[in-house]
């Protein structure tokens, strides 16, 4: 793992919490938008994603992250396709002389007041505790999107607050993942008891090709899409003894572009010019339209979290004017091997026909352009196969204009 070099800042304790603070700046808004855990141990990782991309939580916020992109499979000999783990872009390694942060493991006597929310309505996740280490405490803090307003970026910000005069090092980087241990699922004969699901739902791997302390490029095993990512990470020392690091990530495929390091530059640059403020605004803007409707649910406020976690999920992973669906899992994980199932137009393509119209054609354009593979692959197996003539018009998913404010498609009572 190679990081970038390391920003050191001096630090004196200062009155008041950092967490109590920072809690303070979620939206005042209705409940069952909020997902909330004071758990460090959880096992079921929530995410974030604007359809390009994803980001999956992680217990302490600052440790390396799954994140997978749309529509990148590698192909590895004998193996069936897999979605594929980005390099983690999203990682800050802090230590206290010689303490690391990701060293910790995640329960509440190394992490007092663990407080992690995932605001589904701006597409926010936040994570805040406080690191104890014997008699020293440092109040953490990490806000995390990927913006909803620009399909290639993403942002994360650390605030540190030490109880106690300490020196603190923050390192940062962009860090590639290990080959997973394969098995030859293409052409596997009969099923192992003795396996795992993570034996056999494992992600794709990313090959790295070159890198420099603030980007890297990698190509999916055995396929030919290429990913570039690149970093621009500022910190900001004048808020009494708060220091902050704001990481602006890129991640760009050559799926849309043949030069994707050099629209990852140019991309991160922009973004970083903008600021923090500005790209936090736009993105929570595009997400609040995406909220303009909804489905409302009388009288059973649990119901409704569930309703606005599966509808904010399933935004997450689709974004309109592409030809990809959405896996089972979305992208959440490797589950399924990342493979789109008839799950994607029977469960998921109904509701979002209905609430973005523009979203689901994302969808019916992917089977359209899967269609010629999917009659090659019915032939080779002996069978006929069933062939739609024409595209999908445009009429079909035509979104219909709705009056300023929250529509309310549907209501459950």
């Amino acid at each position: 793992m190679m990081w970038g070099e390391p920003a050191i800042g001096r630090m004196t304790p200062v009155a008041g919490s950092l967490l109590l603070c920072l809690v303070a700046v979620l939206p005042a808004q209705d409940s069952t938008f909020i997902l909330l855990t004071t758990d460090p141990s959880y096992r079921i990782p929530a995410f974030i994603g604007n359809g390009a991309f994803s980001l999956v939580s992680t217990a302490l916020g600052t440790t390396p992250a799954p994140s997978y992109a749309a529509g990148v499979y590698d192909h590895f000999p004998g193996d069936v396709a897999r979605l594929a783990l980005l390099p983690a872009w999203n990682a800050f390694d802090v230590s206290d002389d010689g303490a690391r942060l990701d060293d910790v493991t995640p329960d509440t006597t190394a992490l007092h007041g663990y407080r992690q929310t995932l605001d589904l309505y701006n597409g926010v996740l936040h994570t805040q505790y406080e690191w104890v280490r014997g008699a020293r405490h440092t109040a953490v803090d990490v806000t995390a999107f990927v913006s909803r307003a620009d399909p290639h970026i993403a942002v994360v910000r650390l605030r540190l607050v030490p109880r106690e005069p300490a020196r603190l090092t923050v390192r940062f980087g962009l860090r590639e993942w290990p080959p997973p241990p394969r098995l030859a699922l293409g052409k596997l004969e009969r099923y192992d008891p003795a396996w795992t699901q993570d034996s056999v739902w494992y992600p794709g791997h990313m090959v790295m090709t070159a890198r420099d302390s603030t980007w890297i490029t990698a190509r999916a095993a055995g396929g030919t899409t290429r990913v570039a990512e690149v970093e621009q990470v500022s910190s900001d020392t004048a808020r009494g003894d708060t220091i902050t690091f704001t990481k602006v990530a890129a991640v760009v495929t050559s799926l849309e572009t043949a030069q994707p390091l050099a629209r990852a530059r140019a991309v991160v640059r922009a973004a970083a010019a903008r600021g923090y403020d500005a790209l936090l605004a736009e993105h929570t803007a595009a997400w609040r339209r995406r909220w303009e409707t909804d489905i409302v649910v009388d009288g059973d406020p649990e119901l409704q979290r569930v309703v606005h976690a599966m509808l904010f999920y399933l935004l997450a992973s689709v974004r309109e004017g592409t030809s990809e669906s959405i896996p089972p899992m979305g992208l959440s994980s490797d589950g399924y091997y990342g493979h789109v199932f008839w799950d994607a137009d029977t469960w998921m393509f109904p509701a979002l026909v209905v609430l973005h119209p523009a979203l689901a054609r994302s969808m019916v354009d992917f089977r359209f352009r899967a269609l010629p593979a999917a009659l090659r692959n019915a032939r080779a197996n002996g069978l006929r196969g069933r062939c739609t003539r024409g595209s999908p018009t445009r009429s079909a998913t035509r979104r219909r204009r709705s009056s300023p404010g929250r529509t309310h498609v549907g209501r459950i009572t």
